[in-house]
Protein backbone atom coordinates (compact mmCIF):
# COMPACT_ATOMS: atom_id res chain seq x y z
CA UNK A 1 0.00 0.00 0.00
CA UNK A 2 2.01 3.12 -1.08
CA UNK A 3 0.76 6.29 -0.03
CA UNK A 4 1.62 9.85 -1.20
CA UNK A 5 3.63 12.07 1.55
CA UNK A 6 1.70 13.79 4.00
CA UNK A 7 -1.50 12.01 2.69
CA UNK A 8 -3.92 11.03 5.28
CA UNK A 9 -3.07 6.84 5.63
CA UNK A 10 -5.69 6.20 7.83
CA UNK A 11 -8.17 7.16 5.16
CA UNK A 12 -7.13 3.33 3.30
CA UNK A 13 -8.96 1.96 6.06
CA UNK A 14 -13.19 1.73 5.32
CA UNK A 15 -13.19 1.24 9.15
CA UNK A 16 -12.31 4.72 9.70
CA UNK A 17 -14.64 6.14 7.68
CA UNK A 18 -16.75 6.61 10.05
CA UNK A 19 -14.78 9.06 11.91
CA UNK A 20 -13.44 12.65 10.77
CA UNK A 21 -9.93 13.45 10.32
CA UNK A 22 -9.70 14.56 14.21
CA UNK A 23 -11.02 11.74 15.37
CA UNK A 24 -8.92 9.56 13.23
CA UNK A 25 -5.71 11.49 14.23
CA UNK A 26 -6.39 10.44 17.81
CA UNK A 27 -7.36 6.77 16.64
CA UNK A 28 -3.84 6.58 14.99
CA UNK A 29 -1.97 8.13 17.99
CA UNK A 30 -3.23 5.70 20.41
CA UNK A 31 -2.29 3.00 18.19
CA UNK A 32 1.33 4.36 17.88
CA UNK A 33 1.35 4.18 21.58
CA UNK A 34 0.48 0.78 22.07
CA UNK A 35 2.30 -0.26 18.60
CA UNK A 36 4.42 -3.70 19.49
CA UNK A 37 8.38 -3.83 18.97
CA UNK A 38 7.80 -6.78 16.08
CA UNK A 39 5.98 -3.78 13.66
CA UNK A 40 8.99 -1.43 14.35
CA UNK A 41 11.43 -4.26 13.37
CA UNK A 42 9.09 -5.23 10.38
CA UNK A 43 9.72 -1.52 9.51
CA UNK A 44 13.37 -1.60 9.78
CA UNK A 45 13.95 -4.59 7.38
CA UNK A 46 11.37 -3.24 4.49
CA UNK A 47 13.62 0.16 4.85
CA UNK A 48 17.36 -2.14 4.97
CA UNK A 49 15.92 -3.97 2.08
CA UNK A 50 14.52 -0.98 0.15
CA UNK A 51 18.36 1.29 0.77
CA UNK A 52 20.06 -2.53 -0.33
CA UNK A 53 17.79 -2.25 -3.65
CA UNK A 54 18.94 0.82 -4.30
CA UNK A 55 22.20 0.48 -3.50
CA UNK A 56 22.44 -3.13 -5.29
CA UNK A 57 20.99 -0.55 -8.66
CA UNK A 58 23.78 1.78 -7.78
CA UNK A 59 26.82 -0.35 -7.84
CA UNK A 60 25.57 -1.96 -11.47
CA UNK A 61 25.48 1.55 -12.73
CA UNK A 62 28.90 1.81 -11.55
CA UNK A 63 29.51 -0.99 -13.01
CA UNK A 64 28.37 -0.58 -16.26
CA UNK A 65 29.90 3.05 -16.29
CA UNK A 66 33.15 1.55 -15.62
CA UNK A 67 32.88 -1.08 -18.32
CA UNK A 68 31.66 1.05 -20.61
CA UNK A 69 34.80 3.71 -20.25
CA UNK A 70 37.37 0.35 -20.02
CA UNK A 71 35.81 -1.18 -23.29
CA UNK A 72 37.71 1.08 -25.59
CA UNK A 73 34.97 1.87 -27.71
CA UNK A 74 34.28 5.12 -26.61
CA UNK A 75 36.99 8.30 -26.66
CA UNK A 76 39.03 9.35 -23.43
CA UNK A 77 37.26 12.37 -22.66
CA UNK A 78 33.96 10.25 -22.70
CA UNK A 79 35.27 7.36 -21.59
CA UNK A 80 36.34 9.56 -18.22
CA UNK A 81 32.82 11.90 -18.34
CA UNK A 82 30.98 8.52 -17.76
CA UNK A 83 33.48 7.23 -15.22
CA UNK A 84 32.74 10.66 -13.35
CA UNK A 85 29.20 10.12 -14.37
CA UNK A 86 29.52 6.87 -11.97
CA UNK A 87 31.27 7.68 -8.93
CA UNK A 88 29.39 11.40 -8.48
CA UNK A 89 25.84 9.74 -8.91
CA UNK A 90 27.05 7.89 -5.24
CA UNK A 91 25.18 10.54 -3.06
CA UNK A 92 22.05 11.14 -4.90
CA UNK A 93 21.50 7.49 -4.48
CA UNK A 94 22.75 7.12 -1.04
CA UNK A 95 20.83 10.21 -0.10
CA UNK A 96 17.83 9.20 -2.21
CA UNK A 97 17.52 5.54 -1.02
CA UNK A 98 18.25 6.40 2.62
CA UNK A 99 15.22 8.75 2.15
CA UNK A 100 12.86 6.51 0.53
CA UNK A 101 13.42 3.69 2.89
CA UNK A 102 13.03 6.52 5.77
CA UNK A 103 9.70 6.75 4.45
CA UNK A 104 8.09 3.47 3.07
CA UNK A 105 9.71 2.12 6.35
CA UNK A 106 7.83 5.03 8.38
CA UNK A 107 4.87 3.93 6.34
CA UNK A 108 4.70 0.55 6.55
CA UNK A 109 5.25 0.14 10.16
CA UNK A 110 1.95 3.01 10.47
CA UNK A 111 0.01 1.14 8.11
CA UNK A 112 0.78 -2.41 10.02
CA UNK A 113 -0.03 -0.44 13.40
CA UNK A 114 -3.29 0.79 12.51
CA UNK A 115 -4.05 -2.52 10.92
CA UNK A 116 -2.76 -4.66 14.19
CA UNK A 117 -5.29 -2.37 16.36
CA UNK A 118 -8.11 -2.37 13.85
CA UNK A 119 -8.02 -6.09 13.88
CA UNK A 120 -8.17 -6.53 17.57
CA UNK A 121 -11.77 -4.73 17.28
CA UNK A 122 -13.82 -7.31 15.58
CA UNK A 123 -16.73 -9.21 17.31
CA UNK A 124 -15.16 -12.77 18.25
CA UNK A 125 -18.47 -14.33 17.57
CA UNK A 126 -18.68 -12.90 13.94
CA UNK A 127 -16.11 -11.05 12.86
CA UNK A 128 -17.91 -7.76 12.27
CA UNK A 129 -16.14 -4.27 13.04
CA UNK A 130 -16.81 -2.98 15.76
CA UNK A 131 -15.05 0.39 15.76
CA UNK A 132 -17.60 3.62 15.48
CA UNK A 133 -20.04 1.40 17.80
CA UNK A 134 -21.56 3.49 20.74
CA UNK A 135 -20.72 1.74 24.29
CA UNK A 136 -23.29 2.16 26.48
CA UNK A 137 -21.93 1.87 29.95
CA UNK A 138 -18.35 2.38 28.96
CA UNK A 139 -17.61 -1.22 29.63
CA UNK A 140 -19.19 -3.23 26.67
CA UNK A 141 -20.45 -2.73 23.34
CA UNK A 142 -23.33 -4.45 20.94
CA UNK A 143 -22.46 -6.28 18.07
CA UNK A 144 -25.00 -4.80 15.35
CA UNK A 145 -24.23 -7.86 13.10
CA UNK A 146 -25.17 -11.41 15.71
CA UNK A 147 -26.63 -9.30 18.86
CA UNK A 148 -23.66 -10.14 21.16
CA UNK A 149 -22.61 -7.86 24.33
CA UNK A 150 -19.21 -7.55 24.65
CA UNK A 151 -17.24 -6.38 27.50
CA UNK A 152 -14.04 -4.15 26.54
CA UNK A 153 -11.58 -5.30 28.56
CA UNK A 154 -12.08 -9.02 27.57
CA UNK A 155 -11.37 -7.76 24.06
CA UNK A 156 -8.20 -5.22 25.11
CA UNK A 157 -9.98 -2.85 23.57
CA UNK A 158 -10.98 0.50 25.34
CA UNK A 159 -14.07 2.92 24.86
CA UNK A 160 -12.23 5.87 23.23
CA UNK A 161 -10.98 2.85 20.71
CA UNK A 162 -14.31 2.75 19.45
CA UNK A 163 -15.19 6.32 19.56
CA UNK A 164 -12.65 8.68 19.61
CA UNK A 165 -14.93 11.86 19.63
CA UNK A 166 -17.65 10.43 22.09
CA UNK A 167 -14.60 9.46 24.56
CA UNK A 168 -13.21 12.76 24.28
CA UNK A 169 -16.55 14.25 24.18
CA UNK A 170 -17.51 12.94 27.55
CA UNK A 171 -14.68 13.70 29.67
CA UNK A 172 -15.25 17.56 28.44
CA UNK A 173 -18.99 17.45 29.35
CA UNK A 174 -17.89 16.24 33.27
CA UNK A 175 -16.04 19.09 33.78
Amino acid sequence: MWRVPLARVYRAFPELDVFDDRECEMFVRRARRMRSIKRIAQAFVVAVAFAGVIGIAWLVFVALCYWLASSGEWDRPRSEALTTLGVLSAPVALAGGGLGAVLIGRDWALIWTIRDRLVTMVCPVCGQSLVGLPCADGESVRCPECGESHRLAALGIAAEDLRPKAAAGAGSRDG
